[in-house]
């Protein structure tokens, strides 16, 4: 039982996709870039496709100097950063996602090289399965391979490669190489690996300190599994969400050493 909560525990305080980042702010941001408002149906406040009225419209100008300042301030930020490596198509993605998110704005502007990272044509264009989001995981986290024995820097690698992988679906959902259907497939995707990764670090600890898990009653080792609930268990994860889950385990919580 402790392993259940601890699992639950690491997951939830370490690895909960961000409740900043909202879907709806995602698309409504790529359509003030484009000079569009969404229209609010009344009553269940759901997105429209109408082009509003010019009187409905969002003030563009501070939106316009923003999105346009954005490879400026970059740039002067970080000088020797290789700006010309990329286009203007490109950079014009990447202000738009910088125009729909300042969460992501700021992490780009810290870390500029994962603007050639998100513009890599497998970024922009493949959708990843678990295959190869183990890939991506294993690819980095090999830098640091030696320090990654310590699990607390290992979840403060998952957590930044799982922030990483967010600002990819992001980046593939505001520009409209994805639809909203593929980002919460991915979405749900990367809670599970995430989850995953967790588990079997406090399945790991765990047994280090107290043992395997154990079935006296059937004499074998403790099954052990999590079920994912609400929007998660449902494969429509969206940036807004945290995740319900269930852990279902045998036996009485006994554990054995050899």
């Amino acid at each position: 039982k402790p392993a259940c909560l601890y699992g639950a525990w690491s997951y939830a305080n370490a690895h909960v996709l961000p409740r900043i980042l909202l879907a709806r702010r995602l698309r409504d941001g790529a359509d003030a870039f484009r000079g569009r408002a969404p229209v609010r149906r009344p009553g269940n406040g759901r997105r429209s496709d109408e082009v509003a009225p010019p009187s409905r419209r969002r003030a563009r100008g501070p939106d316009r100097v923003s999105a346009a300042g954005f490879r400026s301030a970059l740039v002067g930020e970080h000088p020797d950063f290789a700006a010309d490596a990329l286009d203007a198509t490109a950079w014009a993605r990447l202000e738009r996602l910088a125009l729909a998110s300042p969460l992501y704005a700021q992490t780009l502007r810290r870390f500029p090289h994962h603007c050639l990272w998100l513009e890599e044509p497998r970024n922009l264009h493949t959708t990843y399965r678990f295959r190869a989001l183990a890939d991506e995981w294993r690819a980095f986290a090999a830098p640091d391979a030696a320090e990654l024995a310590d699990d607390n820097v290992l979840l403060s690698r998952l957590r930044r490669w799982r922030h990483l992988m967010s600002l990819r679906i992001a980046h593939r959902g505001v520009n409209e190489l994805a639809d909203e259907a593929t980002c919460v497939t991915e979405l749900t995707r990367l809670a599970e690996f995430c989850l995953r990764e967790c588990h079997l670090i406090a399945l790991r600890r765990w047994t280090e300190r107290q043992g395997e898990p154990w079935d006296e009653e059937l004499g074998r080792l403790a099954r052990f599994c999590v079920l994912a609930l609400g929007k998660l268990g449902g494969e429509e994860l969206n940036f807004s969400s945290d995740i319900d889950l269930l852990y279902l385990y045998e036996g009485e919580g006994h554990c054995r050493r050899d």
